[in-house]
């Protein structure tokens, strides 16, 4: 009796090291070791608020790359708070999403970890967030005035998640910033890539069943229209 518990101990523990070092059950509902772990969590800090216990190496030993944030003179000429870095929940996003690890099936993972530096099929490619939608900055009232009228007021604009809640209280962090939890929901996501909405990248031809198809435009889709009045 004690061999087969001390056989089911052991194999509980590999499985467990071989869940969190693999990311097997990323974005799951089996597992949460695949991101969360009980032991070697990061501190929390300016950068880190909000932190969970929290398994990727790149967020937890400070091995993460010198990103490069997007940038333009509309964002510029808004006097857009942005943080140098990516910080809050975006930093722990890009523990495994930032361009380094190797991609295996459909899910990221961090075995030895496997490197790959122009980030071959994982994440952002070398680190390179200037081409993605910015993150890590504030979106307040300020900034929906400053733009005069291409955002939407955070504080009143419904985030159309199906209930009360307006941007500001169901779509941005703690310090009002708008992160890639902004728009992925990595728990439940409802939608192609966790996201909280439907996005279309091409027009979509359905079939009505009756011998007839309705064609929906790719800017049909409400995701970007939350935040950026169209």
């Amino acid at each position: 009796m004690k061999k087969v518990i001390v056989t089911v101990g052991i194999l509980t523990v590999v499985l467990g090291l071989w869940v969190s070092q693999s990311s097997y059950a990323a974005h799951s509902d089996r597992h949460c070791n695949g991101c969360h772990v009980p032991h070697w969590a990061v501190p929390e800090s300016d950068t880190d608020y909000g932190v969970p216990l929290w398994s990727p190496v790149n967020t937890k030993d400070g091995l993460a790359y010198t990103y490069t944030m997007y940038s333009s003179k509309g964002m510029t000429a808004m006097g857009v708070q942005q943080a140098a870095q990516p910080d809050g929940p975006s930093k722990l996003c890009l523990g495994c999403h930032d361009g380094s690890y190797a991609r295996i099936g459909d899910r990221m993972a961090n075995p030895d970890p496997i490197k790959y530096p122009d980030g071959y099929k994982a994440g952002f490619a070398a680190a390179d967030l200037a081409r993605s939608h910015p993150i890590s900055f504030v979106y307040d009232s300020a900034l929906a005035t400053a733009s005069g009228t291409r955002l939407n007021n955070p504080l009143t604009t419904n985030a159309g998640l199906g209930d009360a809640r307006t941007i500001s209280e169901a779509l941005l962090d703690s310090k009002e910033k708008m992160q890639c939890t902004s728009c992925h929901e990595v728990h439940k996501g409802g939608y192609d890539q966790y996201l909280r909405w439907e996005w279309r990248t091409a027009d979509v031809v359905v079939d009505n069943g009756d011998g007839t198809t309705t064609t929906l435009a790719r800017n049909d889709n409400i995701m970007c229209r939350i935040c950026h009045n169209k």
